[in-house]
């Protein structure tokens, strides 16, 4: 039972609370339900939940780090934050004359979900799940007006497109991938900037990058961290459940692997 589990592409899921709620009650119920469905193990993240709390109901935690951008002010302002190879960057977009767009169509998904399956081929890693998993990401959240897709294109053609779910407190970086032959016009660095300056037009204070590289802190992000939660009534359940996850990460290399030599067949 998760919220998220890994793969979801997400730092944050639930349990949806208000901050005044009572956590050990919420420990506790989150326990027995646990129980009552026979599950194994527990994953959850949630930045309002409290570590002591958690650590007295047994959870084991893990820190991690998320890179978050904080939007405020003016457009030029925040160009002005950023490192000067992403300014440069994005203004070397604009000058090779790429154009962005909101995309309002669901075939910007099918574009989208091509760049991100050769993005993990040329990693030699199969894509962990099927465009279905997209089209619902936008059948549950375009009609309500909390899903921005960017497309970026040069000459007509879409080179690089990305999923930004948001709601009035932040704007998450669900993906993103381009053309590997037009990466030398900088479509990456603008569709992030694009996002900032909707966010910015919107009143949305963050951008969360969901996770952390030296790519995205050059947007002037800040590493910020946040903590898993786990348990399961299982001894050794947690040591079990890293060597899966790393026979998951084989698997797709192992199926990639197949399919290209199929491919070449």
């Amino acid at each position: 039972m998760g919220s998220p589990l890994p793969g979801w592409t997400t730092n944050y899921m639930g349990p949806l609370i208000n901050e005044d709620i009572d956590q050990e009650v919420l420990v506790r119920s989150i326990l027995q339900l646990a129980r009552k469905r026979k599950c194994l193990y527990i994953e959850l993240k949630n930045q309002i939940l409290d570590q002591e709390i958690m650590k007295r109901g047994h959870f084991k935690s893990v820190a991690g780090k998320t890179a978050v951008k904080r939007i405020g002010g003016e457009e030029s302002a925040i160009l002005e934050s950023m490192e000067g190879t992403a300014r440069n960057r994005i203004r070397k977009a604009l000058k090779n004359n790429l154009e962005f767009e909101m995309a309002e169509e669901m075939e910007a998904i099918d574009e989208y979900y091509v760049m991100i399956v050769e993005r993990y081929r040329e990693q030699g890693l199969d894509f962990p799940f099927g465009k279905e998993r997209l089209y619902r990401l936008w059948e549950c959240l375009q009609p309500s007006g909390r899903l921005l897709v960017l497309r970026i294109r040069r000459n007509g053609k879409t080179i690089a497109a990305g999923l930004f779910p948001h709601d009035e407190r932040c704007i998450y970086y669900f993906g993103g991938a381009s053309l590997h032959e037009e990466k030398q016009y900088c479509p990456n660095e603008l569709m992030h900037w694009e996002v900032m300056r909707f966010a910015s037009r919107e009143g949305i204070p963050e951008y969360d990058l969901c996770g952390t590289s030296r790519f995205k802190r050059k947007f002037g992000a800040e590493d910020i961290p946040f903590i898993s939660y786990s348990f399961s009534p299982v001894p050794g359940f947690d040591i079990m459940r890293k060597s899966l996850y790393s026979l998951y990460w084989k698997k797709l290399r192992m199926q990639q692997t197949l399919k290209d030599v199929i491919g070449n067949i």
